[in-house]
């Protein structure tokens, strides 16, 4: 029951990211066969290491089997390294006629070099991208000692070396154990001690890693800031060099079991951690290969179960991994997919956790517009992603991010970075060119003619906000604008005025106008026609004599000229009424009745 409280209290985030577990290798039997056919129906015997490389091949150490396997993206098992006969033979030829007598740990660095520590040998042997092996640490013919730091590796006795890792730069790290140390290989051949010095007791923490006490070390890791981890099952802990080479504990309380899920790290019990992982997003992971079982810390340092219920078995293929059972996990690899596999070296298979983590996308930097004609340069600080843009007529972009402005528009900048499960975008929007020759005026149906309006007007630009409105006549014309909208008033109504909206940018100006005649207009000026059923007036436009009829009393009446003046009253009590125009002077009049009768005439 140790195990029943972590796996209800994870249940849901486990669920929700998607982590499902496979078989990629083994059939369970400790025997070596196989080779040549698919992973999954080969004998892989105790596999006791695993690593990956960047096109998606899997490699493993199996010490009853005293070889390397490659296990390919399509799932093909090969001899990588070893004969199958135990020894340190075959320097300067082809790894597969080579001897190795116990891969406990290897490591594939970025050029395509494979690493394997031989602890029953003491020594690190080194396959190179073609497939040739070497020594390059240690001597097999002395075994196992210490001789000192600061000389050339291939000079260095070693002692019992397990865990080995390599960080961007290709250096090479790996857990002296016998000797209590963690030690490193430069690019240069140089090797050097980064941890322990301080004995085989457990002292340190908060100093210096080279004054510490190591009681143990196996697996190793190294993540993309240069920050190296380590496990020690004899004292129960992970514990971690920074780049500034102090030491620290980050999991494990030093107590053996199992507990702590949903906590801090340093104060959860481990059953002999031995290999090591971190990703993408900084995640630690933990073989916890006395509990069966992969823990997880996060960037937090809050633990809690990947993998495994904690009880030895082979199930769960298919379904989530916190509810799979694994035999006594040895080592844990992640790929650059996110992807986790597992080396059981009491179950003889290897494991894959396929697990679909969001990729981290961060806001795009760069210019916001962007001159026709020009180019400038996107910059994204997510790695491993691909640019595009939304319309290739308006501007083109390269694998670098940089955009070549074609023609005027509004572009959406994309970059994706998408794993094997999911994809995520960042998005820039990119003003291309300038608005200059593009700004138009709108104006709403006249009253009369093409361009006299009642006042009130209400004026619209298709240009951008930030432009500035302005009028020709100040004094005539009055208005209210609000971005790219402005209402007309009139201050003085029949005499003509221009309003104008101008824009400027970086890479031109426009300017839209508007020229128009304002005249004073009754109240629902929308609703008043030249001619309706309700009132026909002519004729329209009239000259001497207005007649004007309705098919009921047209009631008292108002005429009211473009000033909003009136100019006439009359009251009549017929549906017909005979109007002296001759001495009105020219202009435009409205008609308003008591009866709620409307119109409007022009005098010529």
């Amino acid at each position: 029951m140790k195990k029943v409280y972590s796996i209800l209290f994870f249940l849901m985030p486990v669920l929700s990211s998607a982590q499902t577990i496979s078989t990629i290798a083994g059939n369970g039997t400790w025997t070596c066969s196989g080779a040549g056919g698919a992973a999954v129906s080969a004998a892989v015997g105790q596999v006791c290491s695993v690593t990956t490389d960047n096109s998606g091949n899997v490699y493993i150490g199996v010490i009853t089997c005293r070889k390397v396997f490659k296990i390919d993206a399509a799932g093909n098992l090969t001899t990588y390294v070893g004969t199958g006969v135990g020894g340190t033979t075959g320097d300067g030829g082809p790894a597969t006629l080579a001897t190795i007598s116990e891969p406990t740990s290897i490591a594939m660095d970025r050029f395509g070099n494979l690493y394997i520590s031989d602890g029953d040998q003491s020594v690190i042997r080194k396959v190179n991208a073609a497939g040739i092996i070497s020594t390059i640490a240690g001597n097999p013919f002395i075994g196992g000692g210490y001789n000192g730091d600061g000389i050339p590796s291939n000079a260095a006795l070693l002692r019992w070396p397990e865990g080995i890792a390599t960080d961007t730069a290709g250096n090479v790290y790996f857990s002296d154990n016998g000797n209590h140390m963690v030690r490193k290989i430069s690019t240069a051949g140089i090797i050097s001690r980064v941890a322990g010095g301080g004995g085989g007791g457990y002292t340190g923490d908060g100093g210096s890693a080279l004054l510490a006490g190591i009681p143990s070390a196996t697996g190793i890791t190294v993540d993309r800031n240069g920050n190296i981890y380590f496990s020690d099952p004899t004292s129960q802990r992970v514990r971690k060099i920074n780049s500034a080479g102090i030491i620290s504990c980050v999991a494990g309380s030093g107590v053996m079991g199992y507990s702590g899920d949903g906590g801090p790290a340093t104060l959860a019990t481990l059953r002999y951690p031995r290999g090591l992982a971190v990703d993408n997003y900084g995640n630690l992971f933990i073989s916890d290969g006395g509990n069966s079982a992969i823990r997880m810390v996060n960037q937090a340092g809050y633990i809690t179960n990947y993998a495994g219920t904690g009880y030895a078995g082979h199930s769960g293929d298919g379904g989530p991994a916190f509810l799979a059972s694994i035999s006594y996990p040895y080592d844990i690899a992640t790929d650059q997919y996110g992807f986790k596999y597992i080396a059981e070296l009491n179950g003889a298979y290897v494991r894959r956790v396929d697990s679909c983590l969001s990729p981290v996308v961060l806001p795009i930097w760069g210019d916001s517009v962007l001159c026709i004609g020009a180019s400038t340069t996107m910059s994204d600080s997510s790695t491993g992603g691909a640019w595009s843009v939304s319309d290739t007529t308006v501007a083109t972009i390269d694998a670098s991010g940089t955009i070549t402005s074609l023609t005027a528009g509004l572009l959406t900048v994309t970059y994706s970075i998408a794993n094997s499960c999911v994809t995520r975008n960042a998005i820039k929007k990119i003003l291309v060119g300038s608005y200059a020759g593009n700004i138009s005026a709108s104006f709403p149906t006249p009253v009369m003619g093409v361009d006299t309006f009642c006042y009130g007007v209400a004026l619209e630009t298709t240009g951008p906000v930030g432009g500035v409105w302005g009028l020709k006549n100040v004094g005539v014309s009055d208005f209210v604008s609000s971005g790219t909208s402005a209402s007309v008033s009139g201050v003085i109504y029949g005499v003509r005025d221009t309003a104008y909206y101008a824009y400027t940018d970086t890479c031109g100006s426009d300017t839209a106008f508007y020229s128009f005649v304002l005249i004073w207009c009754p109240d629902k000026a929308s609703e008043i026609v030249k001619d309706n059923e309700n009132l026909k007036i002519f004729p329209n436009p009239t000259g001497n004599v207005l007649n004007l009829s309705s098919n009921t009393d047209i009631g008292r009446l108002s005429i009211v000229n473009s000033m909003g003046e009136t100019v006439l009253s009359l009251n009549n009590c017929s549906n017909v009424v005979r109007i002296e125009s001759q001495n009105l002077p020219r202009g435009v009049y409205f008609i308003t009745t008591t009866a709620g009768k409307k119109g409007y005439f022009l005098k010529e």
